[in-house]
């Protein structure tokens, strides 16, 4: 029973009403910093083989990137990522945070280049072609290829490669191609005619640098076969 001149007790905005709200707003912002995904311009970056954290850092912040590269390097390491970044081309939004950039280098989210190399082409052929593309960089390309003597072992394919890979790297997966390639069948034949591996890479390289046209191929090729078979170069 209310008595004249009584008033109902207001309930006014508690303190501890106020506080958690602040903290729920601040929580959100501080989700919506972490995990913006970045709705803004790309911008196309490249990261090459060997670089570092503070080095990818220190990178996409002067290209605009990043706004601070402390929140970078505390998800490196948090998400421990040395060592899982991946080589390649990445476009980001502006905006997007570090988190989301992290995942990107540990996922290999990579623009991927198509790099052609026909068959009969010299290695100066594909060091020009791979330096082209952006894959990597052609005259070191071609120190790789003479220092292992990898001259006919470069396989002719069509390769899906990241800009940024070393020289050694790009050599070594074209190298791996042709092992893939060489199987025991193509080893046994080989031995069946008196060849090791090596005189067939050889003949293969003398064919591919002297044929004009397609239909003489058989014909040098048996000529340079005999060749071999006697010892003469």
């Amino acid at each position: 029973m209310i008595l004249p001149g009584d008033r109902p007790p207001q309930r006014g905005f508690r303190p501890q009403t106020l506080i958690l709200l602040v903290v729920g707003v601040l929580a959100v912002a501080a989700c919506a910093a972490i995990f913006w995904p970045g709705t803004g311009a790309v911008t196309t970056l490249v990261v090459p083989e060997g670089a570092g954290a503070r080095r990818l850092a220190r990178d996409f912040r002067s290209a605009g990137v990043l706004s601070s590269e402390k929140p970078f390097l505390f998800w490196t390491k948090v998400r421990g990522a040395g060592g899982k970044i991946h080589v390649g081309r990445y476009s980001f939004k502006s905006g997007r945070s570090a988190f989301w950039i992290v995942s990107d280098l540990i996922g290999g989210r990579t623009e991927k280049i198509k790099v052609v190399i026909p068959e009969g082409w010299a290695s100066w052929q594909i060091a020009d072609r791979l330096q082209s593309e952006g894959v990597c960089d052609g005259t070191a390309f071609l120190d790789i290829v003479k220092a292992q003597k990898l001259e006919g072992y470069l396989f002719p394919a069509t390769y899906e490669l990241d800009a940024g890979l070393s020289a050694a790297s790009v050599a070594k997966r074209m190298r791996d191609k042709f092992d893939q390639v060489w199987t025991p069948e193509l080893a046994a034949r080989a031995q069946q005619i008196g060849m090791t591996k090596e005189q067939v890479v050889t003949l293969a390289s003398i064919v591919e640098r002297e044929v004009r046209v397609r239909e003489e191929g058989p014909m040098i090729s048996a000529v340079y076969h005999n060749r071999l078979n006697k010892g003469m170069r």
